[in-house]
């Protein structure tokens, strides 16, 4: 469920040459954040887990995703 509301977050936010630009590869990072970390239990993951988790998250789409044409349909 939280992977299927990210993708479809994500398709909105992965436009062209989103990576060449701050402001945009901000707001990858932000919509990473707004739903990842209301979902992850805090009994399981610390802050410092969230944080990690979304920043490999990041990373991840960063270095495969030029833009929302390649995700999944979700």
């Amino acid at each position: 469920m939280v992977a299927k509301e990210l993708l479809n977050k994500l398709k909105e936010k992965l436009v062209k040459d989103w990576r060449d630009f701050e402001p945009l590869r901000a707001g990858v990072k932000v919509a990473i954040s707004d739903i990842l970390f209301p979902k992850l239990p805090e009994s399981a993951y610390t802050e410092y887990d969230c944080e990690y988790k979304g920043l490999e998250i990041y990373n991840f789409i960063f270095e495969n995703y030029r833009d929302a044409s390649a995700l999944i349909a979700a």
